[in-house]
């Protein structure tokens, strides 16, 4: 979905990052879109594994020549995208960043990275 100015902003429910440039990129939240918790959780997740984050304008053509995307939400968690509007993405398969930073996520959320216990609310 495309914000009022035609910057991506976010998927219907998602919100949406790219890799590229050895860089991850994602729409500010000043481009109109969902707060989610998910995302912050993405953001603060790649950074803790080093990966520069740039939170501001994404424009459809930098999806279409990303060598990674892939959407996060709390029922999807990270969810690797392969291809935008019938093209490829990289090599059309799921990426090692978006892997990498799932892979942590996961372990987080199933309380195995005792660092981030304070996300966590154990129910007995």
């Amino acid at each position: 979905m495309l914000n009022r100015t035609g910057h991506v902003a976010e998927c219907t429910g998602e919100n949406i990052f790219m890799y590229k440039f050895g860089k991850i990129y994602t729409p500010d939240v000043g481009a109109d879109i969902l707060l989610g918790i998910t995302r912050n959780s993405i953001v603060q997740v790649a950074r803790d594994l080093g990966y520069e984050v740039v939170e501001g304008p994404v424009t459809r053509f930098q999806l279409t020549s990303a060598d990674e995307i892939w959407m996060t939400g709390t029922a999807a968690e990270i969810a690797p995208v392969t291809s935008v509007d019938g093209r490829p993405i990289g090599d059309g398969k799921i990426g090692k960043v978006s892997q990498a930073i799932h892979a942590r996520f996961h372990d987080i959320v199933t309380g195995k990275v005792p660092e981030y216990d304070a996300w966590l609310d154990y129910v007995n």
